[in-house]
């Protein structure tokens, strides 16, 4: 009898331990294959700050994520290229604000015609390029495993206010008539105020 409980004993250790041993290795392949909740866009698998991903930060009103590949240039030399990039796709993001703002200050005023409100941005975004957003500055940095460079370029509340309202004093100086449609006496440099820092 003890000899057949000391063999029933082992069996049992011998079985709890295989188990253990089947859960530790089974929890592993379970994270390897779990997707981050951001990931580096060279590396899907590698978690990523979530602004590489878009997500909006803190300060900052109007930003476009940039990158650039690993180089015997060095760092300061990808910062360079990463930045370059990221400021042609602000403009985009930076054309966006103001039409948007453009849009609800326009239909505050009645006119909410696309045709109408499309000439007026169009006009008023060859007035936004990479050249006249040099006031916008990296953010944030982050290096992928595979050694790509990301960079957050952006500007904050203000700087983007005053960008805008350049754009705009720009597109209502060369294109008057177009701007007739909002029927206003106010000098360009109060209207593009006025847009900018409209509120419903």
């Amino acid at each position: 009898m003890a000899v057949e409980g000391r063999l029933q004993m082992n069996r049992n250790m011998v079985t709890g331990a295989a188990l253990v041993l089947l859960a530790g290795c089974a929890s592993p392949m379970v994270s390897e294959h779990a997707e981050p909740a951001c990931g580096f866009p060279d590396v899907p698998q590698a978690s990523a700050a979530d602004w590489v991903c878009g997500a909006p930060v803190s300060g900052v009103a109007v930003a476009a994520v940039g990158s650039a590949p690993p180089s015997s240039y060095g760092y300061a030399y990808m910062k360079t290229v990463a930045t370059a990039a990221a400021r042609e796709n602000l403009v985009a993001k930076m054309r966006s604000y103001i039409a948007d703002r453009l849009a609800r200050y326009a239909k505050s005023k009645g006119v909410d015609d696309r045709q109408v409100l499309a000439e007026l941005e169009a006009s008023v975004k060859r007035y936004i390029t990479d050249t006249s957003l040099l006031g916008s500055r990296v953010f944030r940095t982050a290096i992928s495993p595979r050694g790509k460079l990301y960079v957050l370029v952006g500007m904050s509340e203000t700087l983007a206010v005053r960008y805008g309202q350049g754009a705009l004093r720009a597109s209502m100086e060369n294109d008057s008539t177009l701007w007739r449609v909002l029927q206003t006496d106010q000098a360009p440099k109060d209207l593009a105020e006025a847009i900018m820092h409209w509120a419903p």
